[in-house]
């Protein structure tokens, strides 16, 4: 089958996440704690944008702002 027709509707629009990441190496680097985010400011985007022949628009939405911790250890 030929491919859809382009359409405005289908155009994902332009955006910026902002990560971000601190953390503390202790024990001469034995122990590593961090804390991070991801999409830190919760910008709501799209990651995809279809258009079906029928003119059903899909879309699959970004993920939110997520919050996290991370420890590591070496032996």
């Amino acid at each position: 089958p030929p491919p859809p027709t382009p359409s405005r509707y289908g155009l994902v629009p332009s955006y910026d996440l902002v990560n971000a990441r601190i953390g503390v190496r202790l024990d001469k680097g034995r122990l590593d704690l961090s804390v991070w985010a991801r999409n830190l400011f919760d910008k709501r985007y799209f990651q995809t944008l279809s258009v079906a022949n029928t003119g059903l628009v899909s879309a699959i939405l970004g993920d939110p702002r997520t919050l996290g911790a991370t420890l590591r250890t070496k032996w």
